[in-house]
């Protein structure tokens, strides 16, 4: 050890130190109901800036702006609501080995608990061997270990993976559904339903009563602790398998697309930022592609470049053309054949279907914020990619 570590060592107090759990949520509710008063919700500067945007000016900014107040305010919400969850659960492990060690040492001659007799096993309390190291999420506070084991029961909590598998294996339009039920939870809950144990519960009554769920998956659902619930969902947001190689290859190579098209036009903003702010509209076009009688037709036009100036965007020809090459090339077909043959229809619309599976997930996530879509991006689509 050198000299320098020596000092270091010989800095540290000697003097044990204690936390306040009810001060720590006092100060957390203080801190809430602060940002409530301040009432980001309530700026609006797309409105305020109306005659600018009507100009041209700030298009991009101003929307950008109402939604990085609204991440503010939510992100601020969740993590004190962690840290108020995180503070429960110390105080409940230190409640434990308080417990535990009073059983072990202060049975006197037997009179009382284990008597004396027998000392508290490794298992009685929590050590890191209990967690994994599949974490989902950047930092500390977006979305818990999903692994975790720790509840408020003591009860053994896993992942479910019935449940996983069923989910996984649904037809295209059950899994949209299923997709679409979470999809109505507002985007200031979504994270907290996932992330928050406090919110376990009304993210089980949600999936319940959704008219969109099949019966099937409501029984599961019905039989799992709301904790069970809460971190098995969080595994299916992170398992690779949620969107399929085809898919994950179409939206990376559009991605690096959209990154040279970015660069191209000196435009500061992240690719995968900018496919986020998208999402929304590829999921409504692709799904009305999906259910269109012309869908050959449609996409001959966006392909060749012989549709009505302002009907699509310059991105959405981006974007469509990367899907029409994708399936070219998985299927070692020309795009006229594919967009022509009509005997190539039922593919098309096949493709598409999957390519919506995969947007409906991301459109999800996105609700979840910047950061933990970001790192969804890179976990589940970018390290599926096959190159």
């Amino acid at each position: 050890m050198n000299e320098e570590t020596n000092i270091a060592l010989d800095g540290i107090s000697d003097i044990t130190l204690e936390v306040n759990p009810t001060a720590i949520e006092d100060l957390c509710s203080q801190w809430e109901s602060q940002v409530a008063s301040i009432d980001l919700e309530s700026i609006d500067a797309q409105s305020v800036y109306s005659s600018l945007m009507d100009s041209g000016v700030g298009t991009s900014y101003f929307p950008s702006l109402d939604n990085a107040l609204l991440t503010v305010e939510n992100a601020i919400v969740s993590t004190s609501n962690i840290i108020k969850s995180a503070t429960q659960s110390q105080t409940e492990v230190d409640d434990r080995y308080s417990q535990n060690a009073s059983d072990y040492g202060g049975g006197g001659s037997g009179g009382g608990g284990n008597g004396g007799g027998s000392s508290p096993t490794s298992d009685s309390l929590p050590t890191d061997s209990n967690l994994t190291d599949d974490s989902l999420v950047p930092g500390e506070t977006i979305i818990p270990d999903m692994s975790t084991s720790v509840d408020n029961t003591g009860a053994d909590l896993g992942i479910n993976d019935e449940f996983v598998s069923s989910v996984l294996e649904l037809d295209p339009d059950a899994y949209q559904q299923f997709m679409l039920a979470l999809d109505n939870i507002s985007k200031d809950e979504l994270l907290m339903y996932l992330a928050d144990e406090g919110y376990s519960s009304n993210l089980k009554k949600v999936l319940l009563e959704s008219p969109k769920i099949s019966e099937d998956l409501k029984k599961i659902i019905s039989e799992m602790d709301e904790n069970e619930l809460q971190v098995t969902l969080q595994s299916i947001f992170a398992n690779k398998d949620i969107i399929s190689d085809f898919s994950k290859n179409i939206i990376y190579n559009y991605t690096q697309a959209l990154k040279q098209n970015l660069m191209l036009q000196n435009v500061n903003k992240g690719y995968v930022e900018t496919f986020f702010d998208q999402v929304e509209d590829f999921y409504k076009i692709t799904q009305s592609l999906v259910e269109s009688e012309n869908i050959q037709e449609t996409l001959l036009s966006i392909y060749e470049g012989n549709y009505e100036a302002g009907t699509i965007s310059d991105d959405q020809v981006l974007f469509y053309r990367s899907v029409i090459d994708g399936i070219c090339e998985s299927n070692n077909i020309l795009y006229e054949d594919l967009l022509t043959n009509k005997s190539n229809a039922q593919l098309l619309k096949n493709s598409l279907g999957d390519i919506n599976n995969s947007l409906v997930y991301c459109k999800l996530i996105n609700k979840m914020g910047p950061d933990t879509s970001n790192l969804l991006f890179e976990n589940v689509i970018k390290d599926g990619v096959i190159e």
